[in-house]
């Protein structure tokens, strides 16, 4: 069975590491994160690899291209018409690995559908080129093939940051999770692209759905203070790089003179004081506000 390894990103949020090097080339205990995940692979069966190579592609290239020499012994005779006698061998002899430049800036769908070509099976493994895991894939494939479906995702659910309190209409407390997995908001969600997926979502599926707009855009958060008299002294856009369970983990700071116009003209309207936290979307025309916090302290 073959692996496609998703290796073409630019890895922004590791960008430290990533501006020399791809970001599964970043290594972990002396080894690149890539070499990682076809070790682990390659420990139940899977020995043929196809990279879909995009951002700094050459990199991953020359890592394996001299890999055979950095990872043996050998013995070198400097006339040419001798060849490199190798002492031992590597234990990763028997990979096979198929190098696909996909280009820099395509998406996952357009990677995997530049790498078809190349797939020998039609059952085959996917992962991303920072997919490290512990995943038993014999069993894997054993749930996958016992379901009439067409393909099978892996996930896990990152633990939350903080304890959660159950809270009854009493203001009694019935529990306290510590630091509970998150992600159970988002269990029995269905992104649907047109009225065909909706109605197949509703009439195969018992439970009751509130259906609201998905809205394909950037999402920024706004710091804005004002005086008591309501006149905006700092306006400080973040775009939102990686949100978890609806916190912001990861953000950069964005000017845009609009969001900024846009966030004193609302913070008028309502009559904003102190520190209040915006959020909104934006997709460099419209700004979409969802959110008005204030802040106390």
């Amino acid at each position: 069975m073959d692996l496609v390894i998703l290796c073409g990103g630019k890895g922004t949020r590791l960008s430290e590491e990533t501006l020399l090097k791809p970001k599964p080339m970043v290594e972990i205990g002396g080894k690149p994160i890539l070499w990682h995940i076809m070790k682990s692979y390659s420990y139940y069966g899977v020995n043929r690899f196809i990279l879909a190579l995009g951002y700094k592609g050459d990199y991953i290239k020359q890592y394996f291209y001299n890999y055979k020499i950095t990872g043996a012994d050998f013995s070198l005779k400097l006339d040419p018409e001798e060849k490199i006698e190798f002492l031992n061998h590597s234990d990763e002899k028997h990979w096979e690995i198929v190098f696909v430049d996909t280009g820099e800036e395509t998406l996952k769908g357009g990677r995997i559908k530049r790498v078809e070509k190349y797939i020998r099976n039609e059952l085959f493994h996917l992962t991303y080129g920072d997919g490290v895991s512990d995943v038993n894939l014999n069993k894997l494939v054993e749930f996958h093939n016992s379901h009439d479906c067409i393909g099978t995702v892996t996930a896990v659910r990152p633990p939350s940051r903080f304890g959660e309190l159950k809270i009854d209409k009493d203001d009694t407390i019935l529990s306290l999770e510590e630091k509970p997995q998150m992600g159970k908001g988002s269990l029995n969600t269905f992104k649907v692209k047109n009225k065909k997926m909706l109605d197949f979502v509703l009439d195969n599926f018992e439970e009751d759905f509130i259906i609201q707009k998905y809205i394909d855009k950037k999402e920024y958060t706004i710091d804005l203070f004002s005086d008591f008299d309501g006149r905006v002294i700092s306006v400080v856009p973040r775009e939102r790089v990686l949100t978890v369970g609806g916190e912001s983990y990861i953000g950069k700071t964005f000017k845009n003179d609009l969001i900024i116009n846009e966030s004193v003209r609302l913070s008028e309207c309502l009559g904003l004081i102190g520190h209040n936290t915006l959020q909104c979307f934006f997709d460099g025309v419209d700004v979409e506000w969802i959110e008005v916090n204030p802040r106390f302290g």
